[in-house]
């Protein structure tokens, strides 16, 4: 089961050109961190549709959807630490936060 889990993550990794977030942080950014019940994304230039991942920091998948707001709603997660995946426009964008109760 792991081994499915690392090629189906390495495929889809090897689709997209990926950038963390951190490269690119006059463009898009993700706040408050910690967060407490939403997420906000905030992008120098508007999109309309965004595909959001977001995975434990055991690598388990918890959030997987397309949203067309900047808005997320993480009020369902545990406390931790969790990595969120935005793709936009084929480029997946990658960042970390902190779930707070």
């Amino acid at each position: 089961d792991n081994w499915k889990k690392i090629w189906k993550y390495t495929y889809f990794y090897s689709q997209f050109e990926t950038t963390k977030l951190s490269e690119i942080e006059n463009t898009i950014s993700v706040f408050p961190n910690p967060a407490k019940n939403f997420l906000w994304i905030s992008m120098e230039q508007p999109m309309s549709m965004k595909m959001i991942k977001v995975y434990t920091s055991n690598g388990i998948k918890v959030l997987d959807k397309t949203i067309y707001k900047n808005k997320i709603d993480v009020s369902s997660l545990e406390k931790g630490i969790y990595f969120i995946e935005i793709l936009l426009d084929n480029k997946l964008y990658k960042s970390k936060f902190v779930k707070s109760l």
